[in-house]
């Protein structure tokens, strides 16, 4: 029986070589890793049994390549998952190896101690129960508390009883939210199909008008409205009804020159001079909605440029920072800045500092959207005032989405 599960497991490597060797990146790795657990869960099973069984060797060199197989294993399941399963599975894996090792302390505690509990002499089965009851019975509860506070100690986010607790009290208050923004996407959904049809007759009648000789600068006045309207529709809808989070891999450096391409390309008139250093973040890669990461900073450099409409000496500087655990993006411009009696309310809907007049009129949406993608992938955005008198925009991002 032994000989052919060998034969049956060298037959599972093979085959897990032969395709790790036809992937590439992380993909391979993790095939690899299967593939040599299962050498070593082999060696540790029914190899060590037939070691044992010759008398080659002694049972107990099964345990070290059984351990090697369950960190490669561990490894290759980690790999395949993300956000916050990949913590419970980490996490759980870890709470596992704390719990063997505190209980193993504690049962040899106990058995060292036990001669001592018991009588010497008149000494009965029922009076070993109630001792060993006794004596065991704070154990359990022992051990718990110490895996939850080195859990706490070892994890940004632990898992821990009464940390699921608190999550699951944080979760049903975010699923209120959700429904209250259920609600709102409803009549939202209501508001952009009663508004759409007549803008597009609107703009239909604005063409027309056009080819009857209307003058240009009223038809382009009409024009510039129907695409105000059309925008703070859209913007209406992507925050009452978020879509979900498709999270990936994200290269940081790459996608915030890409946010500024699109944004120098899609301006009108002069356009600011852009300062970046992003020498911190050139090689980093964060866990992220590659959509909502271009498009939170997309909007504040949109922001950026409109404040520095008609500026001869605009400037917008964009920085980036790391650490182990979070990627900071700041922007920030030498522009007029942002008003004192909006920095309070500045990420809640429907508040903005460009009025109807402006050259670049706001729909007030705008930052409240980007909130709403920092905080769903667990970050932070926040304003500063500018070193040069501007405004500062400070995004934080977590490496891994959790």
């Amino acid at each position: 029986m032994a000989a052919l599960s060998l034969a049956g497991n060298a037959a599972t490597v093979l085959g897990l070589v032969r395709a790790a060797r036809r992937c590439r990146g992380k993909r391979s790795r993790r095939l690899w890793a299967v593939a040599v657990g299962a050498v070593c869960g082999g060696l540790g099973g029914g190899g060590a049994v037939t070691a044992h069984v010759y008398g080659i060797a002694s049972i107990l060199w099964a345990a070290p390549p059984l351990l090697v197989a369950i960190g490669l294993v561990s490894y290759a399941v980690l790999g395949g998952e993300i956000g916050r399963r990949r913590d419970l599975i980490e996490q759980g894996l870890v709470y596992g190896l704390m719990t063997a090792v505190f209980s193993a302390f504690g049962v040899v505690a106990f058995f060292a101690i036990l001669p001592y509990l018991a009588p010497g002499s008149g000494r009965s089965v029922a009076w070993l129960i109630i001792v060993v009851f006794f004596a065991t019975l704070p154990l359990d509860g022992l051990r718990m508390l110490l895996v939850e506070s080195s859990g706490r100690w070892l994890f940004r986010r632990p898992s821990g009883v009464r940390d699921l607790a608190d999550e699951v009290d944080r979760s049903e208050t975010r699923a209120e939210h959700a429904e209250r923004l259920a609600e709102i996407g409803t009549m939202a959904s209501a508001v952009a199909h009663e508004i759409r049809n007549p803008l597009g007759i609107i703009a239909a009648q604005a063409a027309l008008l056009e080819r009857r000789g209307a003058p240009a600068s009223s038809v382009n006045a009409l024009r510039q409205q129907v695409d105000r309207t059309r925008r703070f529709v859209d913007g209406l809808l992507r925050y009452g009804r978020p879509r979900p989070l498709r999270l990936g891999t994200v290269a940081v450096a790459a996608a915030i020159e890409h946010a500024i391409t699109d944004v120098v390309a899609a301006a009108s008139g002069t356009t600011p001079a852009f300062d970046t250093d992003l020498e911190a973040v050139r090689r980093a890669e964060i866990e992220a909605d590659a959509t909502a990461f271009g498009d939170v900073h997309r909007a504040i450099l949109d922001n950026a440029v409109a404040a520095l409409h008609g500026s001869e000496r605009g400037c917008i500087d964009v920085r980036a920072s790391a650490d182990a655990e979070w990627i900071e993006i700041a922007i920030s411009d030498n522009g007029p800045g942002v008003p004192k009696e909006l920095e309070n309310s500045l990420f809640e809907p429907f508040v903005t500092g460009r009025g109807r007049d402006s050259a670049h009129p706001g729909t007030g949406l705008g930052l409240a959207i980007c909130a709403r993608w920092l905080d769903r992938h667990g970050g932070s955005i926040a304003h500063l005032p500018a070193p040069a008198g501007g405004a500062r925009f400070i995004t934080r991002w977590p490496r891994r989405v959790s």
